[in-house]
């Protein structure tokens, strides 16, 4: 009998164990349950109480002003200083012009397609700069023998006191059609009012060149000089004109003389043209330049807008107002920076002159965020003249900039920006905490709003999601 009680009883314990191991596996799950349940509730709960909302969207930009200046020349500040030129308020910074010195420069006057009616009669226009128009052929027949008026030219003498003594040198582009022509060029040299008139007549068939010699239809440059004594401007209203002649002496049927104007293929020797002239320019003139100076941040700039608001207490003053470019290391001529305009006939008339530039605007100011921007005026006159500067402004658009409201019970964490739009879907990454209650201005350069309807999303790290539409 005790063999068979012993079997019972490893039977018994073996029971027991299975069940000990049965309820620690059914306990262990049920706590785990308990626990992913709690967790569950826990995330649930949190995202629940997470409420982020979008007040506004708008660009990040900023503004700034000048802080100091410089003047130039003889320029000099008559009143205020540069906390005037915060605002658009009529409280001004006043400087005064000076009387700029007489100047003679040598010029080159080339001959030009372009044209103009005085007194009924063609003039082409005599330019200091080389042929940029459309290339000309001036012809006269050499039929017959006699001097033919190839073309008369002009160059304006406002602002010039005297035409000063020097040898000038003419070079012609010229051009027979026959070998048998004899022909060569001279010019006449007058001064022309402004009514189409002759004023005065300095010489008449000087500059003659040699006989035309190239291949028939073949240009080929001739030059000559002629002694010009010192002629004092009578009428800054006045022109310079020089007469382009053919002198032709052996005339053939059916045959021309050419001459060739504003013609850039040709070379800049080969252009038809007077060299050294040499012009002295009114003193009559007084010039003010002013440069004023400001700080900005260092940020990269979606676009720039800058603003000069200012009057003259003289009308009809030539202003240029420039931006300093620091990628090209000067002042711009044309183009972004560069702004120019005649002021007011009326005395004392606030304008304003800005622009915007959204083409690498970073350009116009230097690493650590420093500016410059130029003044300067010029007129014609014996009397000075003042600038009264009211307003000076640089604004920038850095991006864009969401202000940000938590109203949920606890902090927020932002891992993600989505702008939408018919073009494009883009995800910028973020990292922002916002505490419960909080308002936040959150700027991001690197993100422009787009110039169409969008939508802007952002996104919790718990996948709540805050909308803002534009729609």
């Amino acid at each position: 009998m005790m063999p068979l009680r012993i079997k019972g009883d490893r039977q018994a314990v073996s029971n027991i164990i299975v069940v000990v191991f049965s309820l620690i596996i059914v306990v262990t799950i049920y706590v785990n349950l308990i626990l992913w349940n709690y967790e569950m509730n826990q995330f649930d709960w949190e995202r629940m109480s997470e409420k982020i909302k979008i007040i506004t969207v708008e660009n990040d930009s900023g503004i700034y002003n000048p802080a100091a200046y410089t003047t130039y020349g003889s320029t000099t500040l008559i009143s205020g200083n540069t906390s005037d030129l915060a605002s658009d308020n009529a409280i001004y910074m006043v400087f005064r012009s000076y009387p700029a010195a007489s100047t003679a420069y040598t010029k080159n006057l080339t001959a030009h397609s372009e044209n103009t009616t005085i007194g009924g009669s063609l003039y082409y226009v005599l330019k200091d700069t080389a042929a940029d128009g459309n290339p000309t052929t001036l012809t006269v027949s050499s039929a017959t023998t006699g001097r033919k008026l190839w073309g008369k030219f002009i160059y304006s003498l406002q602002g010039v006191t005297e035409i000063s003594a020097a040898n000038w040198t003419f070079r012609y582009r010229v051009m027979r059609s026959n070998t048998a022509v004899r022909a060569h060029a001279n010019v006449d040299i007058k001064i022309l009012k402004s009514d189409g008139t002759v004023r005065e007549i300095i010489a008449t068939n000087v500059a003659n060149s040699t006989d035309l010699s190239a291949a028939a239809n073949t240009w080929e440059t001739v030059s000559a000089t002629y002694t010009w004594a010192t002629y004092n401007v009578v009428n800054q209203s006045d022109y310079l004109e020089i007469d382009f002649y053919c002198e032709v002496t052996r005339a053939v049927p059916k045959s021309k003389c050419s001459l060739r104007i504003d013609d850039n293929t040709l070379g800049i020797a080969d252009q038809t043209k007077i060299e050294n002239v040499i012009f002295s320019f009114s003193s009559s003139q007084h010039i003010l330049e002013v440069e004023f100076m400001g700080c900005s941040d260092t940020f990269d700039w979606a676009q720039l807008v800058w603003i000069v608001d200012s009057a003259w207490t003289t009308g009809s003053v030539n202003v240029t107002l420039q931006l300093y470019n620091y990628t090209l290391g000067g002042y711009p001529e044309s183009g972004n920076g560069f702004i120019t305009y005649t002021s007011s006939n009326t005395s004392n008339t606030d304008e304003k002159g800005n622009q915007t530039i959204t083409t690498n605007p970073n350009d116009f100011r230097n690493a650590t965020g420093h500016w410059k921007m130029k003044i300067t005026g010029i007129k014609a006159t014996n009397s000075t003249f003042d600038l009264k500067v009211d307003w000076i402004e640089l604004r920038v658009i850095r991006g864009m900039r969401l202000t940000l409201k938590n109203e949920g019970s606890i902090t927020s964490h932002i891992i993600s920006l989505w702008i939408i739009d018919s073009s494009s879907h883009r995800r910028y990454d973020a990292d922002l905490f916002i505490n419960s209650g909080e308002t936040w201005n959150y700027s991001r350069p690197d993100i422009n709003i787009p110039g169409n309807k969008y939508i802007l999303k952002v996104i919790t790290e718990r996948g709540n999601i805050a909308t803002f539409s534009d729609e």
